[in-house]
C-alpha cells in the first residue's frame, strides 16, 4: 500500500523499511497471511492468533496499490477518516478469522481501542463495530483507560468502552484492557485506582486487566488494588450527570456507581468534583472503609475528585446503632 504520492510505502508509524504494508484487500495476502503465520501458531499447539495493531482509521494514510500490470489503482482518500478504510479493514478482518477459524481452528484476538475513535464516528452501536465483535474471539485494548499513558478516559469515551466491554462480554467473549502509565503514575495509588475502578465498572467475569509501565510488557506489576476482594456484581453499572449534590449536568453522564457484594464502586470522569452518597445495604445503616482504611457510613456524603475512582468495601450491613 502507497501513500498519495504513489511511490510512499503506507509505513506502520515508526517501522520504516521492515514492516511492508500489504493490501488488505488481496485476497492472496490473507492466504500469505494464513499459511506464514497462522499455521505456525496452530502448530505451536495455539488456539488463538493476535492482530497487533487493528484499527478503524487510516492512520498511515494509505491511497492505493500497483496492480500486477503495475498501474497505480485508487483505493482511499489517504486521510485518517476513511469510511473505505474503515470497511477494508473489516472486511480483512472477517475474511482472515473465517479462514483460521474453519481450516485451523484459530480464534482471532484483534488489539483494537474503541478508545481511539471518534463516539461520533465509531462507537459500541456502530454497525461496523458490531462485526469487529463477531469476528473476534476476544477483544484487547492497548489504549485502556490510560490512552496509551497519554490521557484517562473522557467521559464519552468511557460510556462507550463500557458499553463495548458488556457487549463483547455478552456475546460469550473476552476482553483485555492494558493500561500504561508512566512511572510516576505507576506508583500513584490513584492513577491505579483510576484504572480498577474503570476496570470492575465493565467486568462481567470474562473481562482482565493489565497495568504496566510504557510498554514495559512481559513482567506482571504486582499492585494492592489487584488483590482487593469485591465480590460479585450486584447489577449493571449505573451512569449520571448528576454530581449528587443536586446539581444536574446536562448531557454525557460522568459519575459510574456500581454494587458489589462486597464494595461500592465510584468512578467520576468528569473535569470537576462530585458528590455521591453512600448506598444503604441492609436495614440497618452499611459501614464502608476505602483503601486508605478510612471509614465511612451509608448515607454519608464522599467527594470524588475529577478522573479518580472511589473503591468503597463493606465492612458490615444491618449496623444498628
Amino acid at each position: 500500500m502507497y501513500r498519495a504520492d504513489r511511490k510512499t510505502p503506507a509505513w506502520y508509524g515508526a517501522e520504516t523499511g521492515h514492516c511492508v504494508p500489504l493490501d488488505i484487500t488481496n485476497g492472496q495476502v490473507v492466504d500469505y497471511q494464513v499459511e506464514n503465520f497462522a499455521r505456525e501458531a496452530r502448530a505451536g499447539g495455539f488456539d488463538g492468533i493476535a492482530a497487533d495493531n487493528f484499527g478503524l482509521y487510516n492512520d498511515y494514510m494509505a491511497a492505493g496499490v500497483y496492480d500486477e500490470q503495475g498501474e497505480w489503482v485508487d483505493k482511499w482518500s489517504g486521510q485518517r477518516y476513511d469510511v473505505a478504510w474503515a470497511e477494508a479493514a473489516v472486511n480483512w478482518l472477517e475474511a482472515f478469522a473465517e479462514r483460521v477459524s474453519a481450516g485451523l481452528g484459530l480464534g482471532v484476538v484483534p488489539n483494537f481501542s474503541l478508545h481511539a475513535c471518534d463516539p461520533a464516528q465509531y462507537n459500541a452501536s456502530s454497525p461496523i463495530v458490531a462485526r469487529v465483535a463477531n469476528a473476534s474471539a476476544a477483544v484487547l485494548s492497548e489504549a485502556g483507560f490510560t490512552g496509551w499513558a497519554s490521557a484517562r478516559s473522557s467521559p464519552a469515551e468511557l460510556r462507550e468502552l463500557l458499553r463495548w466491554m458488556r457487549l463483547l462480554q455478552a456475546q460469550g467473549k473476552g476482553y483485555a484492557s492494558v493500561n500504561e502509565l508512566a512511572t510516576s503514575n505507576l506508583t500513584d495509588p490513584t492513577s491505579r485506582r483510576w484504572v480498577v475502578g474503570c476496570f470492575l465498572l465493565g467486568n462481567e467475569k470474562s473481562s482482565a486487566v493489565f497495568l504496566s509501565g510504557i510498554q514495559d510488557y512481559g513482567v506482571m506489576a504486582d499492585f494492592p488494588e489487584a488483590s482487593v476482594l469485591v465480590g460479585s456484581p450486584v447489577g449493571p453499572p449505573v451512569g449520571t450527570s448528576s454530581n449528587g449534590d443536586g446539581l444536574g449536568v446536562e448531557g454525557e453522564p460522568f459519575v459510574w456507581m456500581r454494587n458489589f457484594t462486597s464494595a461500592f464502586i465510584v468512578v467520576n470522569s468528569g473535569g470537576a468534583a462530585a458528590g455521591v452518597y453512600l448506598p444503604l445495604r441492609g436495614r440497618g445503616q452499611t459501614l464502608y472503609k476505602d483503601l486508605d482504611n478510612i471509614t465511612y457510613v451509608s448515607g454519608q456524603h464522599v467527594s470524588i475528585p475529577s478522573q479518580t475512582a472511589g473503591i468503597f468495601l463493606i465492612l458490615a450491613t444491618d449496623v444498628h446503632s
